[in-house]
C-alpha cells in the first residue's frame, strides 16, 4: 500500500511540474475555483516573456512590421468612420486579438489574418483562424480604451483588403 501511495505522489508531482496554462494569467487568476488556484501556483516563462505583461495572452505570435502596418492602416480606416473607443494588441478571454473596439456599446474584436505561415495547410489555417473568431463573442473584454463589457462580434481581416484600401473594408464594417 505504501508504495502505491508514492507511485501516485510521484506521478501527481511529474504531472503538477509539466502543467501548462495557456492564456493570461491575470485572467486565470480572476476566475473562480481551479483556474485561479493553478495560476496562482504556476511560475512566469521568464523575465521578459510575453506572461509578464498582465492581461497579454501566452502564446501570442511577436508582432512583424507588416502586422504593425496592417493594424495602422485599419485603426486609421476605423477612426475615420468615427471609432474613438479603440485597443490594439488586446485579450479577450486570454486569446489575443489585433483590434478591439467598441460602438453603440458593442465590442467588436478584429483579428487581421496574414495568411498560413510558411509551408503549413492553408486550409487549416483557415479553418483555425474562423475557429478562434467563433470563440470570442460573450468573453469579457475592454478597460483599456474599448467599452468593458462581451465581444458581441468577431470579424476576420484579409490583409490583402487592408492592402486594397477602404472600398473593400466597407462591406466587413457596414
Amino acid at each position: 500500500m505504501a508504495s502505491q501511495v508514492n507511485l501516485l505522489n510521484v506521478a501527481v508531482t511529474r504531472a503538477k511540474s509539466q502543467l501548462i496554462t495557456v492564456g493570461s494569467r491575470a485572467f486565470w487568476q480572476g476566475q473562480a475555483g481551479l483556474p485561479s488556484l493553478l495560476a496562482g501556483r504556476s511560475e512566469l516563462l521568464g523575465a521578459g516573456s510575453s506572461a509578464d505583461r498582465p492581461g497579454t495572452a501566452f502564446g501570442a505570435r511577436p508582432r512583424s512590421g507588416f502586422r504593425e502596418e496592417l493594424t495602422d492602416r485599419l485603426q486609421d480606416y476605423l477612426r475615420r468612420r468615427g471609432v474613438t473607443d479603440l485597443e490594439r494588441d488586446a485579450v479577450v478571454g486570454g486569446h489575443a486579438v489585433d483590434l478591439l473596439f467598441a460602438v453603440d456599446g458593442a465590442n467588436t474584436a478584429v483579428l487581421i489574418d496574414t495568411g498560413p505561415e510558411h509551408e503549413l495547410d492553408p486550409a487549416r489555417h483557415l479553418r483555425l483562424t474562423h475557429a478562434c473568431g467563433d470563440l470570442l463573442p460573450g468573453l469579457p473584454s475592454g478597460e483599456a480604451g474599448a467599452k468593458s463589457g462581451p465581444v458581441t462580434r468577431t470579424v476576420r481581416v484579409p490583409a490583402w483588403r487592408i492592402l486594397a484600401g477602404e472600398s473593400t473594408l466597407e462591406p466587413l464594417f457596414a
